[in-house]
This record gives C-alpha cells, structure tokens and sequence, in this order.
C-alpha cells in the first residue's frame, strides 16, 4: 500500500485526496459565506445596493 505522509501522519492517497477534496470544499463555502454577508452589508439604509457589482 502506497502510503504519503501528510499533515495527519502517513496515509493512504485515498486517504490525503479526501481530506484535500475536503479542505477545499470547507474553503469555498467559507469564503462564499464571507462574500454573501459582506453583500447583505453593503446596501444601504435606502434599499439602494452599494456593492461594486451595481456600479459596473
């Protein structure tokens, strides 16, 4: 068996690809999180949407 160490010790790279599948999952949905409540904060009090995207 093809063991790889990695942060965890050594694994299987079955093992290393899903938790690298994993990790950038996590990271994307973090960071689309992160996008959507900064969206909802950039609107201002009048309703009118103040985000960068209207403006182009």
């Amino acid at each position: 068996m093809d063991m790889i160490h990695s942060k965890f010790g050594y694994e299987p790279r079955a093992f290393v690809n899903a938790d690298a599948r994993l990790e950038k999952w996590l990271k994307q949905e973090k960071t689309k999180e992160k996008n959507e409540s900064s969206k909802k904060q950039s609107t201002s009090k009048d309703g009118q949407d103040r985000s960068i995207d209207s403006l182009i």
